[in-house]
Parts: structure tokens; sequence; C-alpha cells
């Protein structure tokens, strides 16, 4: 008997080129976000830089980030939505992509620190939406993020994952 496989993606700079703008351009709408007044005292977009830095060293997820350091009175979904953005603005479909991940044997799922929502609509701009089983990011796992070892429990537990070595 096979072993069924699981083939696990991130989702920004893994099924798409880093260098297209996309990562820029929500990482520019986060400082605007900031500024904007969802954080109260963060008055301009270096201001709000200078804080995100800072934080996401620490803790390697946007949004974790500003309520760890005590920015939490915002909508999550009016957050995700804006600084995530219309993907179609960078992320465009690739064939030579959708063959690579259409050619896997198995179980295929996103893992990434956005929202799946969000991750949905990149995929769908990416032409790739029919080619996963799921699609698993901040909002399963809720207080944590990757590359965090909880993280991955929690992936492999709501997709079934017995095995993490396959």
């Amino acid at each position: 008997m096979s072993a069924t496989w699981t083939h696990v993606f991130d989702l920004d700079g893994t099924l798409y080129p880093i260098e297209n703008g996309y990562e820029h351009a929500c990482r520019r709408r986060v400082f605007e976000y900031m500024a904007s007044g969802a954080c109260p005292g963060i008055t301009d977009e270096v201001q709000a830089k200078e804080i995100w830095s800072e934080a996401f060293a620490k803790y390697n997820q946007t949004l974790r980030s500003l309520r760890a350091i005590g920015y939490d009175g915002f909508d999550e979904e009016e957050y995700w939505a804006y600084t995530r953005g219309d993907p179609r603005t960078h992320l465009r479909e690739d064939g030579e992509t959708r063959a690579m991940v259409e050619a896997l044997r198995g179980k295929k799922v996103v893992f990434t620190n956005c929202h799946e929502k969000q991750a949905r609509e990149a995929l769908e701009a990416l032409g790739l939406s029919d080619c996963f089983d799921g699609v698993f990011g901040a909002g399963g796992m809720e207080n944590v993020c990757k590359p965090e070892e909880e993280a991955f429990r929690k992936l492999f537990a709501a997709h079934g994952i017995e095995d993490p070595t396959k």
C-alpha cells in the first residue's frame, strides 16, 4: 500500500514570484491602515513602519503583531480586506505553476499567515483555486502563526494529516 502524500504550499512568494509587487503593496497598505486611525497614536506611515518592523520581527505576522503591542480595537475582516487589497492588481494566471501543482498526486493545501478568505481570492487571481483541497491561514491558526510548531499542529489537525512526514 502506498502512502498518501499531502503537499503543503505557502502562498506569498511560492505560488507567485515575490518580486511581482503584491507583497510590497500589501505591506504599504498595512502602514496606511495603521496611520489611518486604526492604531491610535500612530500618525504617519513612517512611524507605522518603525512600530511594525519591531513587532513583526518578534511575532512574524502583522495582525498578531498589532494585537500583541496593544492595537486590537479594529475589525479583523476590514483589516484583512484593506491590507491584502485586490490581488488581481498584481497576480496573474501562470500555466507553468498550474501544471506543476496539477502534476502532484495526493492532497494539496495552502498554508499561509494571511486570512483564508484573502488567500482564496489570491488563488482565484492566480487561476489555481480549483487545484487545492484546502486553505489554512490566520483564521484557523488563531493566536499563532508560521513558523511556530503549534501552527503546524493546527494545520495537521484541520486537514487530517496524521503523519507529517508524508
